[in-house]
């Protein structure tokens, strides 16, 4: 029989207080598992970021519950902590930048190939045999201009440029293509439903936060096996634990020593070839007095959107837009596309900045698949009843991975992270439960 003292004996060592690491953390709290959790920057929330202006906020960081699904394990941990889910649907307007004019962006889809069955497998066909945008190269060869801003939408999407992904991507650009495609047409209607965090997703992670031991300023540098326990270092100082939930992405990962033949060599080649994206974000703050504006534009290479009031104005870039020191973000040009898409806004004081690929403790924005990545990271196995990445398997029953490159669905969203970390709260309950 399981003894609950055995089990308060356990020391345990959550890496990363992102919202992976903090959701792991919060599940073992609750389960009456002492745990730590150790984090390399002063704050919690990873890649979680908002930033408040007044009574106005936007994100810096990972912005949409629902992005890419229902997002039903982050709103069940949201509703537990008390706080509330916003939803609000906004007009999807949309223009876009081209030889120093604003244009409207569905003009481009009038005359565009029809999103038919037969010409999605079409591309597939040709995608398997080249990459991904070669194929789409092809296919839009007549409509170039088009192409350039179905690249750009996806490179935002994604983080990362279309060449450098997998062509498990095509079905989420035909998705892209055929929306927009059917409001040109008048077959769908042209809106966007958004939800978040009310009051910000950084009220989450603060929330979460407070019910745990976090130890801020502690990044960790070296991992190792020491008899039946795994050794740490962290902020400079050596600490033994019997389990260990590395929730920290892998691009740090590499940063970190690692004792040789500690992880499995495919565990190893994944941590060190995981693609990340590069996006980055400025947001601008704003004056206007019409808000019956386009919702949303594309430049050359970024895309810019609005906070629900009207007061902020996010520019994101992804793929090689993305990677810049912000000290040497290319605003004059920005700010010159943006003057041509949106002459009536007024932008006004320092805009705050993050380039996720600069930033030192994440290196990269949300993971992704590169050409012929997408089946080495998603070969599946079993433990415990539980279906999880084989690459990111626990190791020896002590060494855990969280985090949203970790999750069986939905990777590269706040809902995967979340997921994630409620997949190795449950994997490290089953050992712990075993072993006492």
């Amino acid at each position: 029989m399981t003894s609950f003292d055995s089990i308060k004996e356990q020391r345990v060592a959550v890496i990363g207080a992102g919202i992976a690491g903090l959701t792991t953390a919060y599940r073992l709290y609750k389960a009456g598992i002492p745990v730590e959790v150790f984090e390399a920057r002063e704050r919690p929330g990873g890649r979680i970021l908002t930033y408040y202006e007044g009574f106005s906020y936007e994100e810096l960081g990972g912005k949409f519950i629902d992005d890419g699904s229902e997002g039903t394990e982050l709103k069940a941990l949201i509703h537990e902590l008390g706080l509330q889910v916003e939803t609000y649907i906004i007009p999807f307007e949309k223009i876009y930048y081209s030889q120093g004019k604003a244009h409207n962006y569905y003009d481009l889809f009038l005359e565009a190939p029809p999103p038919t069955d037969e010409n999605y497998h079409l591309i597939k066909r040709q995608s398997k045999s080249e990459r991904l945008l070669t194929a789409l190269r092809r296919f839009f060869s007549d409509h170039q201009e088009l192409l350039r801003v179905l690249e750009l939408r996806i490179a935002n999407y994604e983080g990362s440029a279309t060449e450098d992904l997998d062509d498990y991507y095509l079905p989420l650009f035909w998705d892209f293509y055929k929306r927009s495609y059917q409001i040109a047409h008048g077959e769908e209607k042209a809106e966007y439903k958004i939800e978040y965090v009310q009051g910000g997703n950084t009220r989450l992670v603060q929330v979460i936060s407070h019910h745990l031991t976090v130890h801020y300023n502690t990044p960790l540098t070296k991992i190792f096996k020491a008899r039946r326990k795994i050794g740490l270092e962290c902020g400079g100082k050596v600490q033994f634990f019997d389990k260990v939930v590395l929730a920290v992405p892998c691009t740090i990962l590499r940063t970190v020593e690692i004792e040789p033949h500690l992880f499995p060599d495919d565990q190893l080649q994944a941590v060190r070839t995981l693609q990340y994206g590069t996006a980055a974000k400025i947001i601008f703050p704003i004056e206007i007095e019409d808000t019956n504006i386009p919702s949303f534009a594309y430049g050359s290479d970024f895309v810019v959107w609005f906070n629900r009031d009207y007061t902020l104005m996010t520019l994101y870039a992804g793929g090689n837009a993305g990677k810049f020191e912000p000290s040497r973000a290319p605003l004059e040009r920005f700010l010159q596309e943006i003057q041509v898409l949106y002459p009536q806004v007024k932008i006004k004081g320092n805009p705050p900045m993050i380039s996720w690929w600069n930033e030192q403790y994440s290196r990269g924005s949300f993971s992704n698949f590169g050409p012929h990545q997408y089946d080495l990271f998603n070969e599946k196995t079993f433990i415990d009843d539980i279906t999880l990445k084989k690459v990111f398997r626990p190791v020896e029953d002590k060494i855990y991975f969280a985090g949203e490159h970790a999750a069986l669905k939905y990777h590269g969203t706040m809902e995967g992270a979340v997921s994630s970390g409620n997949q190795a709260a449950r994997l490290v309950l089953h050992a712990i439960q075993k072993n006492c």
